[in-house]
């Protein structure tokens, strides 16, 4: 494979991102409402609590249990202290999964899809370009805004986050380990394997909204994962994250073997 050739696809797409509103409005939505509103929600819930117990509500202390794991992340905090940590430290951590999970699959499934809407196809795929080639430059295309997009909105998310807690804590409580974890390992796992589905499933789709609308279902593992840390059956810490990235790693090299198999020029073409 030529490196060279790859950049060439990924440039193509580059500039084609850059200017296309449809695309670039909904990658950037999701991240802007979660890193703003995450926040704010993570202080204002124990303020909201402790401000009903003049009408007889439960203490904050008995109203929030903390795991183990990370009740000895907060030893020595106060009550409140300990749920606005874990809230904006821990559990609010799935919900920077899904940045690059969808900004990827709102990208890639553009990738072929979109090029048959445009009838671009053919002329791209007449190229000398091998087929390894056009599948990495095509990918590269999805992967690298996905990665700016979700560091840009961790940024964000750390900065307003720090902001508002500095006056309880004294100090920034972000980044943590698990965020890093998450931001270096998590989030490239799932933007490599959103990407890799999303490219096989737009080669086979003859447009882009069929390609988003089966490429939504990839969410759904990380909606298990949020409602498992809801009710306590799944805890996001070091050891599940370690977990979770050796399964990632795995299934990310299946979808990219998978994918390099079934890619097809000739039946793409022929399905024209």
């Amino acid at each position: 494979m030529n490196f060279e050739n790859a950049m060439l696809v990924f440039r193509k797409d580059w500039l084609e991102i850059k200017q296309s509103k449809q695309l670039l409005i909904p990658i950037f939505v999701l991240p802007v409402l979660m890193v703003v509103a995450l926040p704010i929600i993570a202080v204002q819930i124990p303020v909201l609590i402790i401000s009903g117990n003049s009408a007889g509500t439960t203490p904050l202390s008995q109203t929030f249990t903390l795991p183990f794991e990370i009740s000895a992340l907060t030893v020595g905090m106060t009550a409140k202290q300990a749920f606005v940590y874990s809230m904006s430290a821990v559990f609010f951590a799935p919900f920077t999964m899904l940045v690059p999970l969808i900004v990827s699959s709102i990208i890639s499934s553009d990738s072929f899809a979109g090029e048959k809407e445009r009838k671009t196809v053919e002329a791209l795929l007449a190229t000398p370009l091998s087929d390894m080639e056009l599948l990495f430059g095509k990918t590269l295309a999805s992967f690298i805004p996905a990665m700016l997009v979700t560091v840009l909105s961790f940024a964000v998310y750390a900065g307003i986050t720090d902001y508002l807690d500095y006056p309880m804590f004294g100090y920034a409580i972000l980044p943590n380990f698990i965020w890093i974890l998450i931001l270096v390992g998590i989030a490239p796992a799932f933007a490599i394997a959103a990407t890799g589905l999303t490219v096989i499933i737009s080669t086979r789709v003859s447009g882009t909204r069929e390609a988003q609308q089966i490429s939504g279902l990839l969410v759904i593992p990380i909606i298990v994962l949020l409602f498992g840390q809801t009710t306590g059956v799944v805890l996001l810490g070091v050891n599940t994250l370690l977990v979770v990235l050796a399964l990632m790693i795995i299934l990310d090299y299946i979808i990219l073997r998978i994918g390099v198999r079934l890619f097809n020029r000739e039946r793409i073409l022929s399905k024209l």
